[in-house]
Formats: C-alpha cells, structure tokens, sequence
C-alpha cells in the first residue's frame, strides 16, 4: 500500500467527492501536500486526521455532561432529559416534548443531545428572533452566554 494517494484515491479514501476534497485542502482542513500542480495526501497524516474527527462524531455520546444532578438546570429541564433519554434509550425514534412557559425550552435544548445524539444535531426554530438567541445560547465560545458553560453542563478547562 503507498504512503501518498493522489486526489482521486483520498476521495474515495475519505469517501468525499473531489470538489470538497479540494476545497478542504485548499482551505487547510485536512492533511494536504502541494506537489506543483498536484494535491498529494499522506495516509497515515489521513488516519490521524479522521482519528480527530470521530471525537466530533460521538462528542454528545462521550462528552462528560452534568446534566442528571445539576442544581443549576430547573427541574423541567432536568426531567424532560431524563424521560428523553430513558424514551430513546429503549429503542423510540421519535418525540415531542412539550414545556409551559418559562420553563427553560431552550436550555431542553441544549441538553437534549447529550447521552443521545451522534454527530450533528439540528435544532429548529419558530422565528428569527428565536433563532438568535438559541444562536447565542449554545456558542461554546461565548463564555457569558454560553447556556452550557453558565450552567455548568460542560465544566471549563481553563
């Protein structure tokens, strides 16, 4: 087996099209040599990269989350976590979750991923204005607002 894949064998290694293939390798995202015109990959530097990238993958299944004895988080928030992850943990694939007002729904929502969710979620939003604030509740990088960093779901490292 070869050390350096030219650009269709990382595709196919990846399993990417080529054209994002580029556009990560132009845009550094991944290990990429630049051999005059020619994008060479090494399969090893590869390895490690999608190695780093399965942590992403299971982030909300292997983050450890205070969620269950929490004192910050209110008991709604709590409760609708603990019947969400007791409903999808005995094989359900589909759920409504229903909150009065002022019992923290956006912070269900944050919550709900962890312990249950693989790779991406998707969040959806009645309004623009909802949708913002949902926006500034869950960027991790926001330590004031970050819904999980205030309520200590995610302790800080630093």
């Amino acid at each position: 087996m070869d050390q350096w894949l030219t650009t269709d064998e990382a595709a196919v290694y990846l399993g990417i099209g080529k054209t994002k293939l580029y556009a990560m390798s132009q845009e550094g995202e991944l290990p990429a040599s630049r051999l005059g015109k020619k994008w060479m990959y090494d399969r090893a530097a590869l390895d490690a990269w999608m190695k780093g990238k399965n942590a992403f993958a299971d982030f909300f299944l292997d983050a450890p989350a205070n969620i269950e004895g929490n004192s910050d988080l209110r008991d709604p928030q709590r409760d609708a976590y603990a019947r969400a992850l007791e409903f999808f943990g005995r094989g359900g694939t589909k759920a409504i979750i229903q909150l009065p007002v002022g019992c923290g729904k956006s912070g269900v929502a944050a919550i709900l991923p962890f312990g249950i969710a693989k790779g991406r979620v998707l969040i959806l939003a009645p309004n623009l204005q909802i949708k913002e604030e949902l926006q500034r509740t869950l960027d991790i990088t926001n330590k004031q607002k970050c819904f999980w960093r205030r309520m200590r779901v995610l302790e800080d490292k630093d």
